[in-house]
This record gives structure tokens, C-alpha cells and sequence, in this order.
């Protein structure tokens, strides 16, 4: 072989390594380029899986807060159903105080009146035992009222404390 063949020769060689190498440069950026699309595709995935999460998450807080706002205002009109309640028993007691206080001045003046004393006192003694047997039988009533508006305060008392505690375990950190 003279010495232009061998260079030939050594070129194509020299040629087909290039090529070769070449394809291999190649076959490597495509395998490298699919991993990186693959990752890309994985990270765009978790982004919306992310603000799937996040969606979800305002979604449960929202209604959260709806729920504990209904029951607010359910506490809210109980405690003001309960207040007139109470309002109403305390006038009833304040109307049956004054009622016991003007029968008690009509009896005091009439035993101050002297002369007219047995007379007033039978008069008296004929009504006023069954103006009291009533007012005991109201007296009674009114008791029973407060002590049962008393255990409903309770009961919404610890209901409300209830609720205070399952909002509290539920709360969720922004």
C-alpha cells in the first residue's frame, strides 16, 4: 500500500470512528432528553396535584367555618329563646313579690285600723286563704319553671362548651 492509500485509508477509518461516536453523542442526548421530559411531566403532575390539595383543603376550611357558624347561630337564637325565658319568669316573680307586698299593707293597715278589727280580720281570714292556696300553687309553678330554666342553661352551657372543644380540635394551620 503506498503511502496516499494509507492515508485513505487511516481517513476513513478516522471517518467511521467520528460517525460512530457521533451516534452514540446522539443516542445518549436522546436518552438523557427523555428522562428529563419524563421528570418535567412528573413535576408538572405534582403541581396540579399540589393545588388539587390546596382546593381541596380551602374547600374543607370554607365549610368548616360554615358548620361553625350554624351552630353559632343556633346558639345564639337558644340562648336568646332562653333569655325571654327568663325574662318572663322574672316578671312573673316580681309581679307575685308586689302582689305579696300589697297584701301584706292591706292586712297591716287593716290591723292597725282598731275598732273595725274583727270585722276586717274575718273578711281577710274568708279570702286570703284561697288567694294564698293560689299563689302557692303559682309559687310552685315558678319554681319548677326556674329549676327547668336553669337545667336548660346548663344543658346549652355544656353544649356550647362542647362545640368550643370540636372547633378547636379541628382547626387547621394556614
Amino acid at each position: 500500500l503506498s503511502r496516499w492509500e494509507k492515508l485513505f485509508i487511516m481517513m476513513e477509518n478516522s471517518e467511521m470512528k467520528q460517525n460512530m461516536l457521533l451516534q452514540q453523542n446522539e443516542d445518549m442526548v436522546k436518552v438523557e432528553m427523555d428522562s428529563i421530559r419524563k421528570e418535567l411531566h412528573k413535576l408538572n403532575n405534582n403541581k396540579s396535584c399540589v393545588q388539587a390539595s390546596e382546593n381541596t383543603c380551602k374547600c374543607i376550611s370554607e365549610q368548616m367555618n360554615r358548620n361553625l357558624n350554624q351552630a353559632m347561630e343556633q346558639l345564639r337564637e337558644a340562648g336568646d329563646t332562653y333569655q325571654a325565658q327568663n325574662n318572663d319568669t322574672l316578671q312573673q316573680l316580681i309581679q307575685f313579690s308586689k302582689n305579696q307586698a300589697t297584701r301584706l299593707t292591706k292586712l297591716e293597715s287593716s290591723s292597725l285600723l282598731g275598732a273595725g278589727l274583727g270585722q276586717v280580720a274575718m273578711k281577710t281570714l274568708s279570702t286570703y286563704p284561697k288567694e294564698q292556696e293560689a299563689s302557692n300553687t303559682d309559687s310552685g309553678k315558678l319554681e319548677r319553671a326556674l329549676m327547668a330554666t336553669v337545667a336548660d342553661l346548663q344543658r346549652v352551657h355544656a353544649q356550647l362548651a362542647f362545640f368550643q372543644r370540636a372547633t378547636a380540635h379541628r382547626f387547621l394551620p394556614s
